[in-house]
């Protein structure tokens, strides 16, 4: 459901993109796609997107959040001071609801996997970020695995999880903004992927692997845009 709704979201932004243009050419209205703060919806999209399809995770809330802001001043509405005193307490805010809301949820099922369709959604997993930097996370031998969300903005990261204990299905969320990821999974799981590219995309190298039944599958929910991620 929540990826039908990612892709409803980005289909109608092109259709109203493309009905713009055609009323410029019919000089029924003057549509600009380049207006002042324009560039801040390469934040705002891709987190309203990734919300959308993955939850409101800190990260992507925070990021949309801020990219709206951004915005607000850029078109006059909010001065930018104001705007730069608001970011580190708004993500505090959104961090301590996030930390809030896990707790609680980890009282009823640490362990639990609610199916959405085919694609799993795991309530008890790590976030991962690397905005203007590169971050390497490494799961050792006999640590278990249960899932991820990972976030890379104008940075690099690599998730190997090669020598690790994935005994169940788990679900790895993806959100790649001018950025790339690389994902290292063990040859005895099995590999499905569901993604969002805009002028991005997510390359799945365990595709000449066979299906291995009976054993966990390791499900990639990816938002990619201007970044990709690499499977291996």
């Amino acid at each position: 459901m929540r990826n039908q709704l990612s892709s409803i979201l980005w289909g109608s932004l092109f259709i109203i993109a493309g009905i713009g243009f055609v009323g410029n050419a019919f000089n029924i209205w003057n549509f600009e796609l380049f207006f002042d703060g324009w560039w801040t919806l390469f934040i705002i999209i891709p987190s309203g997107a990734s919300i959308i399809q993955n939850g409101p995770k800190p990260f992507a809330v925070s990021m949309f959040v801020i990219g709206v802001l951004i915005l607000l001043s850029c078109i006059g509405i909010f001065d930018y001071s104001i705007i730069e005193k608001l970011m580190l307490p708004i993500i505090f805010i959104i961090i301590g609801v996030s930390i809030i809301g896990k707790s609680g949820g980890m009282r009823i099922n640490r362990q639990q996997l609610i199916s959405d369709g085919e694609m799993p959604v795991n309530v008890a997993k790590n976030e991962y970020a690397a905005v203007f930097s590169t971050q390497s996370i490494l799961y050792n031998e006999n640590e278990v695995f249960e899932g991820a969300s990972l976030n890379s903005v104008f940075g690099g990261m690599e998730l190997d999880l090669r020598s690790c204990i994935i005994n169940q299905d788990v679900l790895i969320d993806c959100t790649a903004i001018f950025g790339g990821m690389d994902i290292f999974v063990p040859k005895d799981v099995n590999v499905k992927v569901s993604s969002t590219p805009i002028f991005g995309g997510v390359s799945n190298k365990t595709c000449g692997t066979s299906y291995i039944p009976g054993v966990p599958t390791v499900y990639i929910n990816a938002v990619c845009m201007f970044g990709g991620v690499d499977i291996k």
